[in-house]
């Protein structure tokens, strides 16, 4: 197997690199560096420097070069002190430089001349500014400061929810985890734990990993928002790098608990809304840490206790967490009566629920409409009785479930009479354990190690964000989902001289996601019509996935130039254990009415004095829920992976392992072109190959399948790659750093870097691997609507009738839907650029302003290929198929040459445009209202419609292709391909101050405009389709992708971020009461308060036509002649939130059939988001060494509602209604107690 044979040939690399040299750990070190010159400002080479870090002892020694110059590298964060001696000059002493994560420590030295034996001490003379390195711009997130601000969360104390309020950094999107750094997307961020990634390697993830480090195990941990340097990173977004905290000399450690309840949060904006009272949430969050030198116990040691300071540490953080709580389940149940069977409709207009123009209801669900009777025939209720007059009695199991759910109490939604909404607050139990063990041992200055382990595990039971809530009070669970991740790190430091350090790491990063469902009902196989599904028998879905991590790096320093080289081998798999494998593997019957024959039950028909045509559809599918009619039967089914010519047996869950090997190698030169200048020189070079699998091999298409290609219904599925493997991914990483005036108090940088992006493997697996003809199939009972089948008399055997190969070649016509990848797909590019100025102010602060440009080329995709061309036409016809349209829409009476071409093969066939007008599905489409227009939809149907068993168009006009090019797959053809491209400018205004004498803060402005042709990677959603806001990411038309080129998801023009750590100076040992009695500093003494804020301006949202008028994928805009982009605000109208005023909605309108509409892709402003944190401390000290910290934190502290988008679909009976679209949880108080020891 290919991949075997990489990987022996890496090791054997590696085992090589490891005997001439060790390696360096990627982003989880530092350098510290600088000059020595004398009084003159002449350089001072041969003069010897000690870094040492008195916590531990530890020291490293170097002498300067030539021109004076010296470098520490690969340096642990922390707090250090440099000495540094040369005969003829005094000793130098900086004490309390701090040095963070991947951001060069410059401390430059002046000598006096004097006795060696006198020393001269300084304080921290470590610059402010940022003068030995171009890139990495971003912010670091000290000990103290993560401890300090405020994260109140749902589901643990998780660090990375700070990311939030760094400059750069914005929320929201249309799907996906929503944190988008500088224009990047939100699955574009790498995580790293002591240099290992922790990313979810499957799926990707904003703020998310599924090993959670808490604030109480982490050191500090960085996040670079753009440019990083040649040494770090995979992707284009955000590099967050976290280190675990390691012992010391001391004992030292705490014992904490957080706690929430529900007294001090308040209820949720849009439960106080619906009448919903406060849902319930307590939490606990209760661990600690322990850390220190190792101990003997005596072993070999005469029986003594004895720890080995200054040689072997220890550290270890335990944490578990327990949650209950509730969470707003909103439901769709039957009403009394139409349980029963009583079936109401009103007269002369559509059923619609309360608050709308149009209400068939009043809140309380009484009807607003008498009776119809005598006189009264239009605007009233007319009942239909499908208990009398169904020729089918209703059925006892289906009957008996719809029966079972309550009544609702929600009439806003629905159709009012005869199904509604029924909210309540659905429980969610959360419980979470996990542990970090850290040992470091120091043989030598030459040689130190140390191993980390982590490991965890989450678990959800009624996971919302799965759906697995409760669908009713009292019922089981829908899902539960549980995760288990663990993570190793191996380092090994190794520097036998002075100018040549190196470094190993070896990782592995494993963790396992199932959602399953509690109790499956194996006698429910069924899916009701409109109402809400409590029961399943889905078994479960499992994904694992494992990475092997090999990272080696070797620094040698050529003052002035340092070269850094190294690789990162990730050796990943993923193991997909599926129920949902070519379907379902378990039978899933659903009850949809569309087919089924209702001749025989007396149904009124549609009509403007009758019933509107969508209640009719409503009833019918209430009439067959009740009777348990068959609509639908189908049955997924595996190829047998030991035998792959047959298929295994019903019922064998789909196993598939792929493998995604990435291969990193990179070169740097920091080079100090002058004292004040310094060049960064940087080649990172990254082989990216297609995945492979086991047991079973990758099939894809013979032929082309993708904008241009040839139409064909010939497709064949046979081994083979994906796409091609990328062995041409170059980045080069270029920059300098400029100290203008040589004071270290000013900053000039700017950087290039060229960066690559990796596919999420998630998207393989669900819509690639397991839905290729001839690896699964899902087998379908073919006609079964027609026959009147009952759930009550059992199912009929499903089995393939095909072997897999014979699958792998699809049938020419089907209406079904595939996933494909482009052949031609490469990984995407970004191009990043900054330009940045910092200078050290007053008051220790630092005022920083930079400009952050990117663009994104070959950016991952999706569209689908068998978009229909409504402009098609056929020589033996004057008109296309738009103008036939037109003319039969503007007249009732006209007839049309290609209409009756394609229905009968004759042009003078009337009997086709009869046809035509009479299909149900083009009656809509024809209507002169806002609901008709629908000509892409129209050519849609006229693909998919059927003579006998073939496709109708390759019957009368011989031509299968006329409106679909690969009509194998007219439901879809969707292609994962790399054409997308994206556009960013940001101005980012930044004031800081590192936290100092109990004061430190970060302000940050950010001014940005991103747009781009899509804003998210297809990972779950691939093609996204109507008028869901993730649609606009569509292609509106695949032969012209720039209509899509607009303001990113994402886009908010102004952002303002803030956080703030701000000790009270009153108390023991501080600026005011400094010897304070005890018993006074337990009152006034020992406060501290921090917190959080974030405003940003709306983001953007498309409003839609609700019709297809172009294109049978995504619906098309709505028109908005002259129309401001702010033209929305919060109104109240009807009683609830708008976005829309009357007036404003009084300005769109409908596009014609053929157009595509004026306003575009996002070109609407939604509505702006705001949040402010804050914490609360008290410190009761005991000892210098024990204390005790009383803390309350509070998260949305002002309560404020920061609204989501309105629906924004045109001819929607709610256009432009926000009312409880919310996207903020309401305040929550958090307390909490920590014993520090």
């Amino acid at each position: 197997m290919r991949y075997d044979r990489i990987c022996n040939a890496i090791l054997t690399c590696i085992a090589v690199i490891m005997v001439s040299a060790a390696t360096f750990a990627q982003g989880t070190t530092s350098r510290v560096t600088g000059i020595v010159t004398d009084n003159n400002g002449a350089a001072v080479p041969g003069a010897v420097l000690t870094l040492s870090n008195p916590r531990t002892n530890s020291s490293l020694t170097t002498t300067t070069s030539d021109s004076g110059n010296y470098v520490f590298d690969l340096v642990q964060p922390g707090t250090y002190t440099i000495t540094v001696e040369k005969q003829g000059f005094k000793k130098f002493v900086s004490v309390n430089n701090t040095v963070l994560i991947n951001q060069p420590a410059t401390v430059n030295i002046t000598l006096e001349i004097g006795d060696v034996s006198a020393v001269v001490t300084v304080e921290s003379t470590a610059e402010a500014v940022q003068t030995s390195t171009s890139g990495n711009v971003g912010s670091t997130i000290e000990q103290q400061t993560l401890e300090s601000l405020p994260i109140v969360g749902l589901r643990g104390r998780n660090p990375l929810d700070l990311l939030n309020y760094q400059p750069g950094v914005v929320n929201g999107a249309n799907t996906g985890g929503g944190v988008h750094v500088n224009g990047g997307r939100d699955r574009a961020f790498n995580f790293t734990l002591d240099g290992i990634d922790i990313n979810e390697s499957t799926a990707g993830g904003s703020n998310f990993t599924p090993l959670r480090p808490n604030p109480d195990s982490i050191q500090e941990f960085q996040i670079v928002t753009s440019n990083a340097t040649a040494e770090l990173g995979r992707s284009s977004g955000a590099q967050v790098t976290l280190v675990t905290r390691s012992g010391t000399n001391r004992y030292s450690g705490n014992i904490f608990e957080f706690y929430q309840t529900p007294r001090f949060i308040a209820n949720e904006f849009e439960n106080n809304l619906l009448g919903i009272r406060r849902r319930q949430f307590v939490q606990h969050i209760y661990g600690g840490n322990f850390g220190g030198p190792v101990p003997t116990f005596g072993f070999g040691d005469g029986g003594k206790f004895r720890p080995l300071k200054d040689k072997a540490f220890f550290f270890m953080n335990y944490q578990r967490l327990y949650a209950t709580e509730t969470r707003l389940a909103q439901r769709t149940v039957y009403t009394q009566q139409a349980r029963a069977g009583l079936f109401r409709y009103v007269v002369g207009q559509r059923n619609s629920p309360a608050g709308t123009a149009t209400a068939s209801v009043n809140p309380d669900g009484s009807p607003r409409f008498p009776n119809c009777g005598g006189s009264t025939t239009t605007n009233c209720i007319q009942t239909y009785n499908a208990a009398t007059s169904s020729p089918i009695t209703f059925d006892p199991l289906t009957t008996s479930i719809l029966n079972s759910y309550p009544l609702p109490n929600d009439f806003s939604v629905g159709d009012g009479l005869n199904f509604a909404g029924f909210n309540f607050n659905a429980p969610q139990l959360e419980k979470q354990w996990d542990l970090t063990l850290r040992f470091d041992y120091i043989h030598n200055a030459n040689n130190r190690f140390y191993f980390r382990y982590a490991e965890g595990e989450q678990n959800t039971l009624g996971d919302s964000v799965n759906g697995g809530l409760q669908p009713f009070p009292g019922f089981p669970n829908l899902v539960n989902t549980y995760r288990r991740p663990k993570n190793y790190a191996f380092n090994y430091r190794w520097s036998p001289t002075a100018k040549f350090t190196n470094e190993f790491i070896f990782g592995l990063s494993r963790f396992r996601f199932k959602f399953a469902t509690p109790e499956p009902r194996a006698d429910v196989p069924f899916t009701f019509n409109t109402v809400t599904n409590a029961y399943t028998n889905f078994a479960y879905n499992a994904r694992a996935a494992r990475t092997w991590q090999i990272v080696d790096n070797v620094t040698y320093d050529l003052s002035p130039h340092v070269i850094k080289f190294g690789i990162n081998f990730r050796l990943g798999r993923q193991f997909d254990d599926r129920s949902s494998a070519g379907g379902q593997i378990e039978p899933l019957v659903g009850f949809g009415a569309g087919s089924s024959d209702f001749s025989a039950f007396g149904l009124p028909t549609a009509g403007s004095t009758s019933i509107n045509s969508n209640d009719l559809a409503n009833l019918r599918s209430l009439i067959n829920n009740l009777i348990g009619r068959i609509g639908s039967y189908s049955q997924g089914f595996v190829v047998d992976p030991k035998n792959p010519a047959n298929w295994a047996p019903a019922g064998t869950r789909w196993n598939w392992f792929a493998y995604y090997p990435e291969y990193d190698f990179y070169i740097q030169d920091t080079w100090k072109f002058r004292p004040n200048l310094t060049l960064d020189l940087g080649l990172r070079y990254e082989v990216k190959l297609s995945p492979s699998s086991k047991d079973l091999p990758v099939l894809a298409p013979n032929q082309l399948f993708t904008i241009g290609a040839t139409p064909t219904n010939t497709l064949r599925w046979q081994e083979g790659k994906l796409f091609p493997d990328d062995w041409n991914n170059f980045g080069p990483s270029v920059g300098f750093a400029w100290d203008p005036f040589k004071s270290g108090k000013t900053s000039i940088r700017a950087n290039y870097r060229l960066s690559y992006d990796r596919f999420p493997s998630q998207v393989f697996a669900n819509s690639i691997f397991q839905s290729a003809p001839g690896n699964t199939f899902s087998a379908s009972a073919s006609g079964i609507a027609l026959q009147n089948l009952l759930i009550r008399n059992g199912l009929p055997n499903l089995f393939p009738t095909q072997t897999p190969n014979q699958l792998r070649q699809p049938p020419a016509f089907s209406t079904s839907s595939i996933t494909l990848v482009d052949p031609d797909m490469r990984y995407p590019e970004v191009h990043q650029w900054f330009v940045g100025f910092q200078r050290e102010i007053f008051w220790d602060q630092v005022l920083e302003v930079d400009y952050i440009g990117k663009r994104g080329t070959h950016l991952f995709g999706g569209y689908d290929s068998n978009q229909v061309n409504i402009f098609a036409k056929d020589p033996r016809c004057p008109e296309n198929f738009l103008e036939a349209f037109n003319t039969l829409r503007s007249n009732t009476t006209a007839n049309s040459c290609l209409i009756n071409l394609l229905f009968t093969g004759d042009p003078t066939n009337n009997a086709g445009t009869a046809t035509f007008r009479g299909i149900a599905a083009i009656q809509s489409t024809l209507s002169l209202t806002n609901t008709g227009g629908s000509v892409a939809t129209a050519a849609q149907v006229v693909s998919q419609r059927t003579s006998g068993s073939n496709q109708m168009l390759a019957v009368t006009i011989n031509n299968p292709f006329f409106f679909q090019r690969f009509p194998q797959f007219s439901g879809a053809l969707n292609v994962l391909d790399s054409n997308d491209y994206s556009r960013y400018n940001g101005l980012e205004v930044i004031l800081k101050r590192r936290l100092k004498n109990g004061i430190g803060y970060q302000i940050g402005y950010t001014w940005s405009m991103s747009k781009d042709t899509r804003s998210f990677d297809p990972t779950f959603t691939i093609v996204s389709r109507a008028n869901a806001q993730s649609a606009s990411s569509t292609p509106f038309n695949i032969y012209d992708r720039n209509l899509n080129y607009a303001w990113s998801d994402f886009d908010r023009r102004h952002v303002l971020q803030a956080t703030y750590v701000f000790e009270v100076p009153i108390g023991r040992g501080r600026k005011v009461g400094r010897d304070m009695p005890k018993a006074l500093d337990w009152i006034i003494g020992g406060w501290q308060l921090s917190g959080t804020y974030n405003w940003a301006s709306g983001r953007p949202f498309t409003v839609y036509s609700g019709i297809n008028t172009f294109s049978n994928v995504v619906q098309s805009f709505a028109n908005c002649n002259n129309c401001p982009r702010d033209l929305g605000g919060l109104v109240e109208r009807n009683g609830t939130n708008y976005w829309f005023s009357e007036a404003a909605q009084a300005m769109f309108s409908q596009p014609a059939p053929g157009e595509l509409g004026n306003t575009g892709r996002n070109y609407f402003i939604g509505p702006r988001q705001f949040q402010t944190d804050a914490s609360l401390l008290k410190k009761f000290r005991f000892t210098e060494t024990m204390s005790f910290d009383l803390r309350v934190d509070a998260r949305n502290l002002t309560n404020n509602a920061s609204f989501g988008l309105p629906t924004a679909t045109f001819n929607s009976s709610v256009f432009g209604r926000i009312r409880d679209n919310v996207t903020s949880f309401a305040r929550r108080i958090q307390f909490s107690g920590k014993f520090n020891f």
